[in-house]
C-alpha cells in the first residue's frame, strides 16, 4: 500500500508545474512579443507598453519573438526557471544608435527638458527627459552636439562638445549638466518725455547688500539678482531721484523697466545795472560753456530780468548784450537751485 501511495505523489510532483511573473523592460516605448513553450498548442501574444511588460509564464523554456515598429525583430530561447532579475531587450537598427541619459541640475533631476542632437547636416532630433530626468534616443549613427532647452537653465559648458555614436550594438550613456540661469533685471532710465537719460547711477537693494551700477550711454542697465523683493533707485546728475521696487520669482527675470527721471528745474533772477542806475531793455543772455545760447530775456523798467525754470545744468554763465557788444560776462556757475539777486553790474 505504502509503495502505490510513494508513485502517486511522484506522478503529482511531476504533473506540477510552477509559474513565475517575470518583468522584461525595452529601449523603445512599445512593441509585441510572441511567446511559446514546448507542448503548447498554440503561440501566445502580448503587447507592452511605456517600454516595459509583466508576464506570468511557467517555470519552463520558451521562444520568443519581440517586434517593435521600425526595428528588426528579435529572437530569444529564455530559460524562465533561470530567471531571478528583469530581463532587459534592446531593438537596435544596423544604421541606428541607442542614447540612454539624464539631465541633472546638481543632485536635482529635470524632468520636461527638451534635448536635441543635431548632426552635420544640422538635422535635429528631439526627445523630452520624463520626471526622472531620464530619456532614451534613437537616431541614425553619425556624431552630434547635443542641445538642452529648459526654463531657467542652460547646457553646462563641459557638454558643449562633438559626441561620436558609431555603434548599434549596445547603448551609450551620456549625463547632461544643466547650471541654473540667474534672474535678472534690466531697465532703462528715462525723461518726462520719455527719451533715454544716458549713464544713470543705479542702486540695487537686496535684502541688507545694495548694489551699485551705471547705465550705459542709452540709459540702460541691468544687474543678475536672486529670487525675492528688489528695491531700485536711479539717480542722473540734474534730475530728481526715483525708483521702484520689484519681486523676482524664481527662474524669472524683468526685463520691461522704465524708471522716469524729472529734470531739476532752477529760476535765476536780478538786477541789470551800471552801477548807479538800473538799466532798461538790455539783452540778457543764459549760455552754456560752450558759448551756446540757453535762453535769453529783455530786462524791465526796473532793470529786473528773470530766467523761469531752466533746465538744471553745470557750467553755465550770463551775458549782457548790446548789439554784439558783451557788456558783461559773469562767473562760470551750476545751475542745480534757484538764484535770486544774481545782480548783473556792467563793465564800465
Amino acid at each position: 500500500m505504502k509503495k502505490y501511495i510513494s508513485i502517486a505523489i511522484l506522478l503529482i510532483l511531476n504533473l506540477t508545474v510552477f509559474s513565475k511573473n517575470i518583468e522584461i523592460n525595452f529601449n523603445v516605448p512599445t512593441g509585441k512579443i510572441l511567446f511559446y513553450k514546448y507542448g503548447d498548442e498554440n503561440t501566445r501574444e502580448a503587447l507592452f507598453y511605456d517600454g516595459h511588460v509583466f508576464l506570468n509564464l511557467d517555470d519552463k523554456e520558451y521562444s520568443f519573438v519581440f517586434s517593435s515598429p521600425g526595428y528588426p525583430i528579435i529572437q530569444k530561447q529564455i530559460n524562465v526557471k533561470d530567471i531571478n532579475s528583469p530581463l532587459t531587450i534592446n531593438f537596435t537598427k544596423n544604421n541606428m544608435a541607442i542614447i540612454k541619459g539624464n539631465v541633472k541640475n546638481k543632485n536635482l533631476n529635470i524632468g520636461g527638458a527638451k534635448v536635441t542632437f543635431l548632426n552635420s547636416q544640422n538635422k535635429g532630433y528631439d526627445f523630452t527627459t520624463d520626471i526622472f530626468g531620464n530619456f532614451t534616443a534613437n537616431i541614425p549613427k553619425g556624431n552630434y552636439r547635443i542641445y538642452v532647452t529648459k526654463d531657467g537653465y542652460t547646457l553646462d559648458k563641459k557638454n558643449a562638445i562633438v559626441y561620436e555614436f558609431n555603434k548599434s550594438n549596445l547603448p551609450y550613456t551620456v549625463n547632461l549638466k544643466l547650471i541654473e540661469i540667474p534672474s535678472f533685471i534690466k531697465g532703462q532710465a528715462v525723461d518726462e518725455n520719455g527719451n533715454s537719460i544716458p549713464y544713470p547711477e543705479v542702486s540695487f537693494k537686496l535684502d541688507t547688500d545694495i548694489v551699485h551700477v551705471k547705465g550705459d550711454e542709452f540709459g540702460i542697465f541691468k544687474l543678475n539678482v536672486n529670487p525675492g523683493v528688489v528695491t531700485i533707485l536711479c539717480e542722473k546728475e540734474g534730475y530728481t531721484q526715483n525708483g521702484t521696487v520689484r519681486n523676482v520669482e524664481k527662474n524669472s527675470s524683468i526685463t520691461n523697466i522704465e524708471i522716469p527721471l524729472t529734470r531739476i528745474r532752477a529760476t535765476i533772477s536780478g538786477i541789470v545795472t551800471d552801477g548807479v542806475k538800473p538799466i532798461r531793455g538790455a539783452k540778457v543772455i543764459l549760455r552754456d560753456n560752450d558759448f551756446n545760447k540757453i535762453a535769453s530775456v529783455k530786462s524791465d523798467e526796473n532793470g529786473f530780468y528773470e530766467f523761469y525754470k531752466i533746465p538744471s545744468r553745470k557750467e553755465v554763465f550770463i551775458t549782457v548784450m548790446n548789439n554784439n557788444n558783451i557788456l558783461k560776462k559773469s562767473e562760470t556757475f551750476d545751475l542745480e537751485k534757484d538764484i535770486k539777486n544774481f545782480n548783473l553790474i556792467l563793465d564800465k
